[in-house]
């Protein structure tokens, strides 16, 4: 799975922002804002958390407190793009008009791909003799 992960963090974290921002955006930029409910509020809540997570990740070059690992935001990116992929069907929007659902769908799609080939940093290990091991 290593070798899978290719992108580098730093391009994650400008991608957190960017997507953040978008999926703030995403109702009023396709026009379904007038659709409401979770088509509304779900890209809304998951693009503040985005930024919000991007400002506490450690290992990000824009936090501002390093409170969470990697690990787990790109578990967080994970689960929430399941989330957003499956939300047309799970809050019953997929009916709506295609600017509704087919976005989400497409970035829920999208957070998936990117929490699972984003760089996870080389941990480093000392032992006695005072070298260091990559693991």
């Amino acid at each position: 799975m290593n070798g899978m992960r290719f992108l580098p963090t730093n391009v994650h974290t400008a991608l957190d922002f960017i997507v953040g921002i978008v999926l703030i955006l995403l109702p009023n930029i396709f026009g379904f804002s007038d659709v409401g409910g979770a088509a509304v509020w779900l890209p809304r809540v998951i693009g503040i958390a985005s930024i919000f997570m991007g400002l506490f990740t450690d290992g990000y070059g824009f936090a501002i407190y390093k409170l969470i690992p990697l690990r787990i935001h790109l578990w967080i990116d994970f689960l929430a793009g399941v989330l957003l992929a499956l939300s047309p069907w799970l809050w019953s929007f997929h009916d709506q008009k295609k600017g509704a659902w087919v976005p989400t769908l497409i970035i829920g799609l999208a957070l998936i791909i990117v929490s699972q080939v984003t760089q996870m940093p080389t941990r480093v290990t000392h032992h006695k003799a005072g070298t260091a091991a990559a693991e």
